[in-house]
């Protein structure tokens, strides 16, 4: 089984993990931790190091990988999810207003409503302990 976690370094993104590592454990599964390059924020980039070490101290198997495509960001993830056959992606999702949707699309909505397995959308701050 692989379960897959889009990764962008923010609050709902960690809140996700903590949802997707417990998911991985309980059903033995792969984590593919995954990041758009064109979406990372600040930190990012080296964070994915960080979470790699998390992970394999928890006995979660993972892969951590920055995608650099020319796609959009939600392309890059669906992309990936399709190719690499997961079963289920965990995003973290946070409140944007309309007009930031409109100028900046929203890569969660399009992974939500693209990605060719159930995807399980994490609201920050409401992952508490798993």
């Amino acid at each position: 089984m692989k379960f897959m976690l889009c990764y962008d370094g923010s609050e709902a993104c960690n809140d996700a993990l903590k949802v997707a590592r417990e998911y991985a454990k309980r059903f033995s599964a792969d984590l593919h931790v995954i990041s758009s390059r064109s979406e990372q924020e600040d930190g990012a980039e080296q964070g994915l190091g960080g979470v790699r070490d998390e992970l394999e101290k928890d006995g979660v198997d993972c892969v951590v990988e920055s995608l650099a495509h020319d796609m959009t960001d939600g392309e890059n993830l669906v992309d990936y999810a399709r190719r690499e056959a997961v079963d289920a992606v965990f995003i973290g999702v946070r409140r944007i207003s309309k007009v930031g949707k409109l100028l900046f699309g929203s890569t969660a909505q399009y992974v939500i409503l693209s990605a060719p397995c159930p995807v399980i959308s994490v609201r920050a701050g409401v992952a508490g302990e798993v």
